[in-house]
């Protein structure tokens, strides 16, 4: 099950795992947008990366690659103009699964008017 209202309304987080807010960033500027957020939970990081697999698409991405290296599972997703990317990795002592989310606008961007640049 996902959150009912994650940070960012079209990536979801898996319920239970929480923001680190000192660690993750977002920012957005017309047309353009950056996210960089760590998510920290207790799930098997084999069912979050099930997770991402199935919700991803819900939010009309797209599913581009998907790895397991070193340990890690690497799922990278398209939509529109905008590229995503989620690693799902073992965590720490109090957090046994970390989930970072990379996404970024590619290709030109149009401004408001509609005018590309």
């Amino acid at each position: 099950m996902a959150l009912e209202r994650p940070w960012i309304p079209d990536l979801p987080v898996p319920m239970g795992f929480k923001i680190d807010e000192s660690r993750s960033r977002h920012f957005s500027g017309g047309a353009a947008r950056y996210v960089d957020h760590l998510y920290m939970g207790g799930a098997d990081k084999f069912d979050v990366a099930r997770f991402y697999l199935q919700q991803m698409p819900i939010q009309r991405w797209v599913l581009v690659t998907e790895m397991f290296v070193q340990g890690d599972v690497s799922m990278d997703f398209k939509k529109e103009s905008e590229s995503c990317r989620v690693v799902v990795s073992d965590g720490g002592f109090w957090h046994s699964t970390y989930v970072k989310v990379t996404l970024w606008t590619t290709g030109r961007i149009e401004s408001r008017e509609g005018s590309k640049k």
